[in-house]
């Protein structure tokens, strides 16, 4: 496998699950302003979601999965046992881009830039945005990593059994 064919199916592979992640939250933010009543409008609650800061979000979180699966998937391919590291590695960039993108776009949006209104909104937000999009980011990249890494392990051996 080489490094380009690595690289494309780590991307095409992190952007599915990145899509299915995106999906599982949008479906539980759902679920968190029906209070399970339902009885939220799905339009409104959809046009809720496109505001600057969700497609700033969305993205943000696009474009650092597809630059660091490339660089991930060559990483992926020098070492199979590297993918526990890579997916460590990149799960928390992307968390602290993303963590660091969300605070950003909403101190923005309330055209807020002291350092108290910043300090109080990073304590208050920032930790928690970036421990759960953290977890949710490494299992995704694990997941990627880890198949990417199997994959080229089982095509490399099968290349040297035919020569």
């Amino acid at each position: 496998m080489t490094p380009q064919e690595a690289s494309r199916s780590i991307r095409k592979r992190l952007l599915i699950a990145t899509t299915f992640l995106m999906l599982i939250l949008v479906f539980l933010l759902y679920l968190g302003e029906s209070g399970g009543t339902f009885n939220v409008s799905i339009v409104h609650f959809f046009g809720s979601l496109f505001t600057i800061q969700g497609v700033v979000f969305v993205i943000v979180l696009y474009v650092i999965t597809y630059f660091f699966a490339s660089i991930a998937g060559a990483k992926v391919l020098e070492d199979k046992r590297q993918s526990l590291h890579v997916a460590v590695k990149y799960s928390i960039f992307t968390a602290l881009i993303i963590s660091v993108d969300a605070l950003a776009t909403t101190m923005f949006i309330h055209h807020n830039w002291n350092f108290i209104a910043a300090k109080t909104w990073f304590q208050v937000y920032f930790y928690d945005l970036f421990a759960k999009s953290a977890f949710a980011f490494f299992i995704v990249w694990l997941w990627a990593t880890d198949k990417v890494g199997r994959l080229a392990h089982s095509k490399n051996k099968a290349v040297k059994e035919l020569e």
